[in-house]
């Protein structure tokens, strides 16, 4: 069966190497169809045999927007000035995968394409987007550093600085300057919905990695 890992770049800002387990599957967007090869332990050899193309890496990038904008658009539910989806799952995931330039840049191009489809009922503004972008970035730094790694404690920890960070801190700040609100109100009216929609993304994220455990190799140690 052929498999493909995915390049670790220098820098760690981009895709670690990540091996198909089924090229057939819906994640073979990731793999050349003519390639047939075994797997070589000489990590520079791996590199030269499977390196991933950048066509590839937008290929996986515009998947993950295509589904943040099914969920975030189509499929939120709206509570005061909370927005509860799963919209979160593919922002992640895109950082997991791919590294952190290339997570916070499929999630602030999700949040200006998801502008033109339905804003929400509130005006397009450049902090919600940066925002947003942020959250991608923060997957990424959080699955790659001090080393890469994707464990359930790292899933963890990227939603509770996402929770604090950008759903409380961050997005109370720009709501309450729409709504003109004092932001000590809407940061209350907000912790609810922030606090069960994090369990939740704990829960799906968790489950989403079991399931592509069984899709992907994943580099050594990094899923221990």
């Amino acid at each position: 069966m052929a498999s493909l890992p995915l390049q670790h770049a220098s820098s760690r800002l981009f895709s670690d190497k990540i091996i198909l387990r089924n090229k057939a599957l819906p994640y073979a967007i990731l793999a050349p169809q003519d390639y047939v090869g075994k797997e070589d332990n000489s990590l520079d050899q791996t590199v030269q045999n499977y390196k991933i193309s950048y066509i590839q890496k937008l290929a996986l990038a515009g998947l993950l927007i295509a589904l943040n904008l099914v969920l975030s658009r189509f499929l939120a539910v709206y509570v005061g000035s909370s927005r509860f989806s799963l919209a979160l799952v593919p922002i992640h995931f895109g950082g997991y995968l791919l590294g952190p330039i290339w997570g916070l840049a499929l999630a602030g191009v999700s949040d200006l394409l998801g502008i033109f489809i339905n804003t929400g009922g509130l005006m397009p503004h450049v902090g919600i987007t940066l925002t947003f972008a942020l959250r991608g970035l923060l997957a990424g730094l959080v699955s790659t550093y001090p080393t890469r790694k994707l464990n359930m404690s790292r899933i963890s920890l990227t939603i509770a600085l996402d929770t604090l960070i950008c759903s409380l801190g961050l997005m109370s700040l720009w709501m309450s300057q729409l709504k003109h609100l004092p932001y000590q109100v809407v940061l209350l009216s907000r912790l609810p919905v922030a606090l069960i929609q994090a369990a939740v993304l704990v829960l799906a994220e968790g489950l989403l990695m079991r399931g592509l455990d069984k899709v992907i190799k994943w580099p050594d140690n990094m899923r221990d």
